[in-house]
């Protein structure tokens, strides 16, 4: 986010109409309210026996590699707010508490597995709104909703290969 934020300032300042200042002020807030839910997934992690030296050691997965490479594309070669393809994708339908519960229930997790997970089921209700309102006011653009929407193609895609490589019976052990 804090890329796709400077990134925006600099083609406002190349363009010189700072058209973009919406964007820059929902990136970087953005970027600030989310920096440390990394750190907050590892320690759910831990609770189930997978440390931060585990993640931090190992390659991510490929079609993670990939989601990731075409965000960054997005917001460095056709525009900044392609990235909000991502977080429509990610964060406009927060899955329902209960059936991640239940998920969970199913799978044998701990609840103190979920705590991050769970966080995002409510706060990404507020973001919904927040995602879907700075995107309608960038969409009218061509370049800005073709962006967009090949932003939340790759998130939706990327994602997807991801689980479905994981269920494979002998897949790869790389970290996600």
């Amino acid at each position: 986010m804090r890329f796709a934020a400077a990134e925006a300032i600099r083609a406002d300042a190349d363009s010189n109409r700072h058209e973009l200042n919406a964007f820059t002020e929902w990136a970087t807030e953005h970027a600030e309210e989310e920096q440390e839910h990394h750190l907050w997934f590892l320690d759910d992690l831990s609770t189930v026996g997978i440390s931060a030296e585990e993640i931090n050691e190992n390659i991510p997965h490929t079609a993670i590699l990939e989601l990731l490479g075409v965000q960054f594309s997005l917001i460095s070669t056709t525009h900044p707010v392609g990235v909000l393809g991502y977080f429509l994708a990610m964060e406009c339908s927060p899955s329902n508490p209960d059936r991640v519960k239940s998920l969970a229930e199913n799978l044998g997790l701990p609840d103190e597995v979920l705590r991050t997970i769970l966080y995002h089921t409510v706060v990404d209700q507020d973001h919904r709104r927040e995602i879907i309102a700075i995107s309608d006011k960038y969409s009218s653009h061509p370049t800005h909703r073709a962006a967009m929407t090949t932003g939340a193609i790759a998130a939706l895609t990327g994602w997807s290969l991801y689980f479905h490589e994981r269920q494979k019976i002998g897949a790869p052990n790389q970290a996600g």
